[in-house]
């Protein structure tokens, strides 16, 4: 451990310094609400100038929802062909409709959510950080959290930096007021994925990081246990076998047993913490997961189209292309961030098993105890039970991405 033992405060302007901007961001865009606990904002509720701040960050949250309710419903009245293809089959308006749709209703839960969840936040928070604490390994904390949160930076570039480029070719291709409305009916839902699905990255990624750690920890206590001189290879009689393990019970430090103890209580802590956030941000994830999906689809296809039937300019093609490939990145993003966590899981079940040995049956007891707790805890990485959220996620997008593709491919070419 560290020399010297350090508190809970520590630990929160811990995690509040690696994800500052993050946390920043996304309070400036309305979707998290002020005070936020997470910020450390433990002010004066009642101080005029929290307030007036509470006020603006409501106000701003509502003006970008309805900016962007506003904006699709004119769009509709005014200019129906950007919203969706009258000539194309009616499946294909039913998947612009949803897109369309799906994005309002995510943009409105994106905002109205964290302002109900509070106490969620607040114990999520805690729970984080009294586990940092009781580890106490703050250089090995830190330094997993350090290189989550640059991960964490270079994703939100690149996607700035892609709502920049969208923005501008759409000003460039288009004209007013089409150019405006498109990019505010684009920009609010996008900066709400952006933001959300880096926020969910984070905390998972935290888990999984201290999740790490810990299996560090086991790791070290397996090799101890390895070249322990009580352990006994030899062949015994029953007779003597008994004998011999009742004077080494005997014999037998509790250090072991409390470690794994402390380990396992720690570890199932943050499987529970996962399995929460999964179910606190999945009605959000399984939209994001359903718009993003129909949003490739629709690219494609009008990939497809202009490639067979040029209509735009050849640098909107590889933008289209480009914004297929980062909206896939979405997928990618929520699966590797569970994955992570299962990845440790199966390190922490494989050390174990390695762990087990014939000569304590209070420490056998107790790791079999430890394995049978992360093999009963069941829909970890689910969305409200509907959806997985693993590498799964990934594969199965692909697949059905493509055999839609075939499909509304078809459909459009031959007009049905």
């Amino acid at each position: 451990m560290d020399p010297i033992k350090l508190d809970t405060t520590f630990y929160h302007k811990l995690l509040l310094k690696k994800f500052n901007l993050l946390l920043n961001i996304a309070q400036l865009a309305g979707f998290l609400p002020f005070p936020a606990y997470v910020l450390r904002q433990d002010v004066e509720r009642l101080h005029f100038r929290t307030l007036v701040l509470t006020c603006l960050n409501l106000t701003f949250a509502v003006l970008i929802f309805l900016t962007s309710f506003v904006c699709y419903l004119a769009m509709y009245i005014y200019y129906p062909d950007l919203m969706y293809k009258e000539n194309l089959p009616a499946v294909l308006q039913i998947m612009y409709h949803v897109e369309n749709w799906l994005r309002v209703v995510m943009v409105l839960i994106a905002l109205v959510g964290p302002r109900l969840s509070g106490r969620y936040f607040r114990e999520t928070i805690d729970t984080l950080v009294h586990i940092m604490k009781l580890f106490d390994r703050a250089i090995k904390i830190e330094s997993i959290l350090t290189a989550i949160s640059v991960i964490t930076n270079r994703l939100l570039l690149l996607y700035g930096l892609h709502a920049l480029i969208i923005t501008v070719t759409v000003w460039i291709s288009t004209e007013h007021p089409v150019s405006t409305l498109l990019n505010v009916s684009y920009l609010a839902p996008y900066v709400t994925i952006a933001l959300y699905i880096l926020l969910y990255r984070a905390l998972l990624a935290s888990i999984a990081g201290i999740v790490g750690c810990l299996n560090d920890n086991l790791r070290e206590i397996t090799i101890q246990d390895r070249i322990d001189p009580r352990r006994t290879y030899g062949k015994h009689t029953t007779i003597s076998y008994i004998m011999l393990q009742e004077g080494k019970e005997r014999e037998t430090p509790h250090l072991d047993v409390a470690t794994i103890v402390r380990l396992s209580t720690m570890h199932m802590a943050l499987k529970r913490l996962a399995r929460a956030a999964n179910k606190h941000f999945g009605v959000l994830m399984l939209i994001i997961v359903l718009s993003t999906f129909i949003q490739i689809n629709m690219l494609l296809l009008e990939l497809y189209h202009n490639i067979s039937h040029p209509v735009m300019p050849e640098y909107c093609l590889w933008v289209l292309f480009l914004h297929a490939i980062v909206h896939f990145t979405f997928f990618f993003v929520i699966a590797t961030s569970n994955h992570a966590i299962q990845q440790e899981n199966e390190r922490t079940m494989l050390l174990l098993h390695e762990f087990k040995c014939s000569w304590s049956s209070e420490q056998n007891m107790t790791i079999e105890h430890f394995i049978s707790q992360i093999s009963n805890l069941h829909d970890v990485h689910q969305a409200c039970g509907m959806l997985n959220l693993d590498m799964k996620l990934i594969s199965n997008a692909v697949a059905a991405i493509t055999s839609i593709m075939v499909v509304l491919i078809q459909f459009s070419d031959t007009g049905l």
